[in-house]
């Protein structure tokens, strides 16, 4: 790799518009296009034809996409197929139903999507060997074939696209929660199922409105697209659709080590995360380190370590807002009295859902630890920094893929699509949309989520003003920003003393953009795959309202059964099944909605609205600076990723700290400059390993925690073994 090429790296990633030699990088991938049109590949004497699919001749700009998306497309290749069907429903629904259950439980266990692709793999094999070939006719103008022929690589990632929109819990079940464990309210089968369906697929309908502007630009790489894109690669062959450039049998035995590499790391990290751990859980890690372009791991844990190292000691040093009062509740989310004991909130509500404030002034202001109350603060500054962060460093970028939304695209992949396959009809966002907003707009007119529908449309306009600014951040960066700050705090200043108003509003503000941002993902992820996207959206609504539907009832079916572990009435022995999830939820609908920020952000809690005004000033720092010392980069210094990792607690142990920033300098910074071939070939082959292993291991401790016999390895005092006598 040459200098420019590697200068070239960091800047595509950050989408930021700065001047940067490619001319080595467009060279070398020219002459390669050149040689493979020759269609005649030699080792030493022997040749072999390769036969030609669709190709590009325009080289991808961006080298690290370029190692691992393919140039060439197998149009031919079976899509959506019987088999994607069956095996995407079947794991998206077992997804859902593990997600729901582990939502409740104080260690949560995640079916992602790698270990999706790992285990719809074999099963797609054998349905291919199994399934005979036989046409099932529907009516008389449409049938299928059970047994379309080899399992593709295109039916593989469908299944993974399906599986994982089902897969993991539905946000809108912690309102169904909160209602039932703590307010004492139930709107019902009906009422909840369209409350769920309808959070999860409203956002859909925004995707086609961001398409030209985060999905078809070059420089919205999407980085955790091209993780699963090569964890797909690897485990099929080059007759799947695979691209090289490499002789057959070089290509061959290069397959053959990323696939043992990836056995290895499988099976090493599985029995590490069981018997060997000592302090870096890779299940709190996680492999965003290796995923995440190296400038905005540095800003995120930079922010860590401003909270946890500096911020969070000076405040308690300095006993700042009373801190050291709160004992051992240093970064806890609970609400406390005047006397830092747990505030007993049901005492301040009227059975109509509303502030009692006699008895709320009796009792005291509510009290938080400091650095909770800062978590707020911080929190609204994240949000209006990103917009100034956009402004300044991503204006150009918008302006030119506004401009080029008509235009013919000069990517490579885009450009392949485009001319083999068509778009996603615009009326088929607009009517899910609309089929989603009118059935929103039932839920809370039918039923008493003390919401008005004008408070609805404010919640669904919120989330178009930040999906852009937002969306462009991910797809840059890799790092996810909520609504949650700004959604509450507007839902607070709308409807005061309203705590499931509160909700409700965040709720259809914060997931009508997260899942927009999902779509617009998967449909990139379309574009590096050569998939229709036609059949990647019909994967992704059909997953995601399978998931609905089994989310909901798993939700019902585990409060029924653990209602009084869950709502506190007694503690569960074995320590699993907390709540913590909908109690951190039903604590924000308290300070947010029941009292509301006009009484909560009162005396020493008035200064956090200055997150506000603060964050939107300080992107101007570093844009200043990188005018006036241009080769300081100082483009590179980030404000919401710095400001969003410091409030990673408590949502997130601050033990991530050391392990997660050595995992991302090894990983995007050495490895990615001084050992490119080894990162080019088996870097995202390491996440997806270590990631798959992680969740097979977690799905292995909870069968053997599942209530049988009480012996060694299904303890009844702690299935994890860290109380006395367990």
């Amino acid at each position: 790799m040459t200098v420019d090429e590697e200068e070239a790296i960091p800047l595509v990633l950050a989408g930021r518009p700065r001047k940067a030699s490619t001319s080595s990088t467009s060279s070398s991938l020219s002459k390669l296009l050149e040689d493979e049109e020759q269609e005649v590949i030699g080792t030493s004497s022997q040749t072999e034809t390769i036969p030609l699919r669709h190709r590009s001749r325009s080289p991808p700009p961006n080298p690290i996409v370029a190692n691992v998306v393919s140039l060439e497309d197998d149009s031919k290749a079976t899509t959506l197929s019987f088999r994607v069907f069956l095996l995407g429903s079947f794991l998206g629904c077992t997804g859902a139903a593990v997600g729901q259950i582990f939502f409740f439980k104080s260690n949560g266990i995640g079916f992602n999507i790698f270990l999706i692709i790992l285990v719809s793999y074999p099963m797609g094999k054998a349905l291919e060997r199994l399934l005979p070939n036989a046409t099932i006719s529907l009516t008389r103008r449409w049938s299928f074939r059970l047994n379309p022929g080899p399992f593709t690589l295109k039916e593989h990632l469908l299944i993974g696209v399906l599986a994982s929109g089902a897969s993991g819990s539905s946000y809108a079940g912690d309102i169904v929660a909160v209602q039932d464990l703590y307010y004492h309210r139930d709107i019902g089968h009906v009422g909840g199922l369209l409350l769920v369906l309808s959070t999860q697929l409203i956002g859909f309908g925004l995707a086609g409105m961001t398409y030209s502007l985060l999905v078809r630009p070059t420089n919205m790489v999407w980085p955790s697209s091209l993780v699963v894109m090569t964890m797909y690669n690897t485990l099929h062959s080059r007759s799947s659709g695979m691209t090289s450039f490499r002789p057959p049998a070089e290509d061959r035995l290069l397959m053959a080590k990323k696939f043992r590499f990836f056995s290895i790391v499988f099976v090493l990290i599985t029995i590490y995360q069981g018997m060997f751990s000592l302090s870096f859980d890779w299940a709190v890690i996680t492999s965003i380190s290796l995923q995440t372009p190296f400038y905005s791991s540095c800003n995120y844990f930079a922010g860590l370590v401003f909270s946890m190292w500096i911020l969070v000691p000076i405040l308690w040093y300095y006993d700042f807002w009373n801190y050291q009062s709160f004992g051992d509740n240093a970064v806890s989310s609970r609400l406390f009295n005047s006397k830092y004991e747990k505030y007993d909130v049901g005492a301040v509500v009227k059975p109509d859902l509303t502030l009692d404030i006699e008895k709320y002034n009796q009792m005291g202001p509510i009290q938080l630890t400091p650095y909770f109350a800062l978590y707020y603060g911080i929190g609204f500054a994240v949000l209006t920094s990103a917009i100034t962060t956009v402004i300044l460093f991503h204006s150009d970028d918008i302006r030119m893929a506004m401009n080029a939304r008509t235009k013919a695209s000069t990517d490579a992949h885009v450009e392949m699509m485009e001319k083999s396959y068509a778009k996603v009809p615009a009326s088929w966002y607009i009517m899910i949309g609309t089929s989603m907003t009118i059935a929103a707009i039932y839920v809370v007119v039918a039923y008493p989520l003390q919401i008005p529908v004008w408070g609805l449309a404010v919640a669904l306009a919120l989330a178009l003003c930040f999906t852009i600014p937002l969306g462009i951040i991910k797809a840059t960066s890799n790092t996810a920003i909520g609504l949650h700050a700004i959604t509450e705090l507007t839902a607070g200043l709308l409807f005061p003393g309203k705590p499931l108003a509160n909700v409700v509003f965040k709720v259809y503000g914060y997931m009508t953009m997260h899942q927009c941002l999902d779509l617009a993902a998967d449909l990139k992820l379309g574009i590096y795959a050569k998939i229709p996207p036609k059949d990647m959206f019909i994967s992704q609504v059909l997953g995601t309202a399978i998931g609905g539907v089994v989310n909901y009832i798993f939700i019902r079916l585990v409060i029924a059964d653990k209602r009084e572990y869950l709502d506190g009435t007694i503690a569960d022995p074995t320590g699993q099944w907390t709540g913590r999830k909908p109690e951190l939820f039903y604590s924000g609908s308290v300070v947010w909605g029941l009292i509301g920020p006009f009484r909560f952000f009162s005396g020493k809690y008035k200064y956090l609205y200055l997150g506000i005004p603060l964050g939107a000033v300080l992107p101007f720092i570093p844009w200043y600076l990188s005018k006036r010392y241009p080769k300081w980069s100082w483009e590179f210094f980030s404000v919401p990723l710095f400001l969003h990792g410091s409030i990673q607690p408590p949502r997130q142990p601050n033990n991530i700290i050391v392990g997660g920033f050595l995992c991302a300098y090894v990983s995007q910074y050495w490895a990615l400059r001084k050992r490119p071939a080894w990162f080019h070939n088996f870097n995202y082959i390491l996440s997806s390993a270590l990631d798959a292993g992680t969740s097979i291991n977690a799905l292995i401790v909870y069968a053997l925690s599942l209530k049988g016999f009480d012996w060694w390895w299904n303890s009844s005092i702690d299935s994890e073994h860290c109380k006395p006598g367990s």
